[in-house]
């Protein structure tokens, strides 16, 4: 993904509680429904970009949703900003089935269903691991965000995703692996931090290839710390001006009489 750097300011007259105003606007590439982002995570998305800024929407918005799931992939929802525990702002995970249960602390990142956030971005981590029952059938956990309203001055606009042979995700940027990542070619690659300062550590080595797969050299020197040249590993090793040695001829054994 490409991203615009930009300076924000809570919004004052231009909306409700949750709102931002971006020091960009569509002269500078930004699209509506464009995702927010930090070096934490998510903060939110572009709803009316204009000319010179734009007005944006962070989760503690009444009408923000987005599609997450957990990173192992087994829990899909819907989050959503609550009050939770003495009044903190955090977000509703739901619904979810009765036997599901998030351990307390496990990470929730977007899923990229409904294509309005890319996949894979944090978002959270569940601080309520019992959920609470509605109806009988359904559990809503809660989370608390990992981007709080005080670290929104400076977000990141992402722009377009940039076309790849396989679906890509964000979570490696964060350094995270989603269990169902599609494996490819270039995906033991240093992830990018989401700053785009300087890239981070490789989580994994790169990976050997298996001997069998290794291609065998032809020719091969014997004595590398000696001056040679490279000869044939299946030719027999003679001094040199001497002939190569012939297989002697096998020969009949004499019948007896």
């Amino acid at each position: 993904y490409s991203f615009i750097p930009a300076e924000t300011v809570r919004g004052r007259d231009i909306g409700s509680a949750g709102t931002l105003l971006l020091g960009v606007g569509r002269r500078d590439g930004v699209r509506p429904g464009a995702t927010l982002v930090t070096a934490e995570g998510l903060v939110g998305a572009v709803r009316d970009p204009r000319d010179a800024d734009a007005v944006a929407i962070d989760w503690t918005h009444p009408e923000f949703r987005v599609s997450v799931m957990t990173v192992d992939g087994e829990t899909y929802g819907i989050a959503r900003p609550t009050d939770g525990p003495g009044g903190e702002k955090v977000l509703a995970f739901s619904p979810q089935a009765f036997h599901t249960a998030p351990d307390t602390g496990a990470m929730i990142v977007t899923s990229g269903d409904g294509a309005v956030y890319p996949r894979g971005v944090p978002v959270g981590k569940v601080i309520v691991g019992s959920g609470k029952q509605e109806g009988g059938w359904q559990r809503e956990y809660l989370i608390r965000p990992l981007v709080t309203p005080a670290q929104m001055a400076h977000v990141l606009v992402l722009g377009e995703p940039i076309k790849a042979p396989t679906d890509q995700d964000l979570a490696s940027a964060w350094g995270i692996r989603l269990a169902d990542s599609p494996r490819s070619p270039d995906s033991l690659a240093a992830p990018v931090s989401p700053d785009a300062a300087t890239p981070t550590q490789a989580t994994q080595a790169a990976r050997p290839r298996p001997a069998a797969q290794r291609p065998r050299p032809r020719f091969v020197d014997p004595t590398p710390e000696l001056p040679g040249k490279a000869v044939d590993p299946t030719a027999p090793r003679v001094p040199e001006g001497l002939p190569p040695p012939t297989r002697p001829r096998r020969t009949q054994p004499e019948r007896r009489r």
